[in-house]
């Protein structure tokens, strides 16, 4: 007899949150967007940790999206 409902994987599979901001003025956005992407960033690293399910790895800028 099985003791579990169902079976889980070994290693559970990987999943990912990707935010997109849409920037003004050029491809790279302005400095005032910038500080508030990286804040959010903040928040969301802080969050991850807390929750303790992952990590942030990071961000991408160009095409005017960051």
């Amino acid at each position: 007899m099985q003791d579990a409902l169902f079976e889980l994987p070994e290693t559970p599979p990987e999943h990912a949150v990707i935010a997109c901001f849409q920037l003004g003025g050029d491809d790279l956005g302005e400095p005032d967007q910038w500080s508030l992407v990286v804040a959010t960033e903040r928040s969301m690293a802080a969050a991850v940790t807390v929750a303790g399910v992952g990590e942030v790895d990071g961000n991408e800028f160009g095409g005017g999206e960051r």
